[in-house]
């Protein structure tokens, strides 16, 4: 890993830089709105009205990587 050096990906405060960091931190985020979701729903014993906001949130994950 080069993560150590002072000009990996163009340094600290390159764009590059801060969008991998945004990126890895917005990806474990939306993994936590998921967990948070499917327990609600559990613990509310919600059936109906669910299916939009599951699908748009795997969608959220699934397009987090581009």
């Amino acid at each position: 890993m080069f993560f150590h050096k002072k000009d990996w990906m163009g340094g600290y405060d390159s764009w590059q830089r801060r969008l991998v960091r945004l990126a890895h931190i917005s990806f474990f985020g939306i993994g936590f709105l998921n967990l948070a979701f499917a327990l609600t729903v559990k613990y509310l014993g919600l059936e109906t009205g669910i299916m939009i906001p599951a699908v748009l949130l795997v969608i959220g994950a699934a397009t987090m990587k581009w």
